[in-house]
């Protein structure tokens, strides 16, 4: 196991270059946030990397994916909606890794948050850097533990936002504990999308995309990227 996530908040207290240098925490935000926009035309967004033709840097470009969510949601999971999604999750994880091994966050402007309590939850998330810098291994997994109190059939797009970070800052090393806490999300996830697919009741429908959009990222990203693929 390794231990750099352990030490983050020891370990990048020196960076100095700030993240909005690539756009990463603005598209983060936008993945999620759009969600809401759009919820009443049913449309699901994903981020595409595109690299610029003249500099070859990578910045984060927008893509929108159209996703009927009638039906048998399974079959996004196995499809090319679940690759895609978690295609551009990894690309985006590895961006952010670069950043870190090259001490690419910046300390400016950071601040602690209590995230032992639900109400932190109910606001957007705070950038990218203080995932990276202020939010050790630990405080993370007992973020997910809260998040997985708070995941209902009424999600809103800030309880996405905080679960799809915690994701990004978290590795694919995992511990029983924290295999246990994901595995526990995951499960609960598939639940509530279960739960969506057999009722009737759908006449909120920008609550309805949100959720089921969140519990399928849930369960392809813990399923896929954490390999536990019994949960699929």
């Amino acid at each position: 196991m390794s231990t750099r996530d352990d030490q983050d908040e020891e370990k990048y207290q020196s960076t100095v270059l700030a993240v909005n240098d690539i756009d990463v925490d603005d598209e983060v935000q936008a993945y999620m946030q759009r969600v809401q926009s759009e919820a009443q035309s049913i449309r699901l967004y994903t981020e595409k990397v595109l690299t610029t033709s003249t500099t070859g840097k990578r910045k984060i470009g927008k893509h929108v994916e159209t996703i009927n969510l009638e039906g048998n949601t399974e079959d996004k999971r196995d499809g090319d909606w679940s690759k895609e999604m978690i295609r551009n999750f990894v690309e985006l994880k590895s961006q952010i890794q670069a950043l870190r091994e090259h001490k690419g966050f910046s300390k400016s402007n950071l601040y602690r948050l209590n995230l032992n309590t639900h109400a932190v939850y109910k606001s957007p998330p705070p950038e990218m850097d203080f995932f990276i810098l202020c939010l050790n291994r630990r405080k993370a997994f007992d973020a997910l533990v809260l998040l997985t109190q708070l995941l209902n059939t009424t999600t809103t797009p800030e309880i996405s936002q905080w679960i799809y970070k915690i994701f990004l800052k978290i590795d694919s090393t995992l511990e029983a504990k924290e295999c246990s806490i994901l595995r526990d999300l995951a499960k609960k996830a598939r639940s509530i999308s279960e739960e969506l697919k057999l009722g009737e009741d759908h006449s909120n429908a920008e609550n309805t995309s949100v959720t089921m959009f969140t519990c399928e990222m849930i369960i392809s990203i813990v399923g896929i990227y954490y390999r536990q693929m019994d949960l699929l």
